[in-house]
């Protein structure tokens, strides 16, 4: 594999992790953003800013890889292509059919 699709799949896994961090209403993330980094301003920064966070995950996981597992990136990666496929798959169905995509469909079925 050359270097450019690695680093390619580098910062998908970043993009990702960040994603979950930022926007994941995933409980113990959910949790950890509402009850534990408000006690700290830096950890409050940095969770609240994807810039900041990015050079964070991408040491942690550059140290996954140091360590033999970078088969999570790809696993990360994969998951962050396929919802960019989602979401581009969506639009294309709006555009087409002129009609909501699922997910705007399910959000407004909730109000």
């Amino acid at each position: 594999m050359t270097a450019l699709v690695r680093l390619f799949v580098f910062a998908l896994a970043v993009e990702a992790v960040v994603e979950i961090f930022l926007h994941s209403d995933m409980p113990l993330i959910k949790w950890w953003r509402e009850k534990v980094t408000p006690r700290w301003s830096f950890l409050k920064d940095l969770f609240c800013c994807g810039w900041c966070l990015s050079l964070w995950v991408a040491a942690v996981l550059l140290g996954l890889v140091a360590l033999g597992l970078a088969w999570i990136l790809y696993v990360l990666a994969v998951h962050r292509l396929s919802n960019f496929l989602h979401f581009g798959w969506a639009l294309l169905k709006k555009a087409r059919f002129r009609e909501e995509p699922h997910a705007l469909r399910d959000q407004e079925r909730r109000k």
